[in-house]
């Protein structure tokens, strides 16, 4: 990744531009990010699902109900 792809990665993820981009670079290596993107999906997949239980359990009508409806929120 070169300095102007990070840089628009940097702005896109966190809203700026950093004048200098070493530590970054050096916090993000293609490893790292895969892990910290692993981790985010688990816990957007969990807090899905935990709302969906919570406040919809109510209404399961059938065994997969909660997998359709969770379906469009995880990607």
């Amino acid at each position: 990744m070169n300095d102007q792809d990070l840089a628009r990665w940097v702005q896109t993820k966190f809203g700026f531009i950093p004048n200098d981009l070493t530590e970054y670079r050096k916090a993000i290596n293609l490893t790292e990010y895969e892990v910290l993107e692993f981790f985010e999906n688990s816990i957007l997949d969990f807090v899905v699902a935990e709302y969906l239980v919570v406040s919809q359990f109510r209404v399961i009508r059938d065994p997969g109900w909660f997998t359709q409806v969770k379906r469009p929120f995880i990607k």
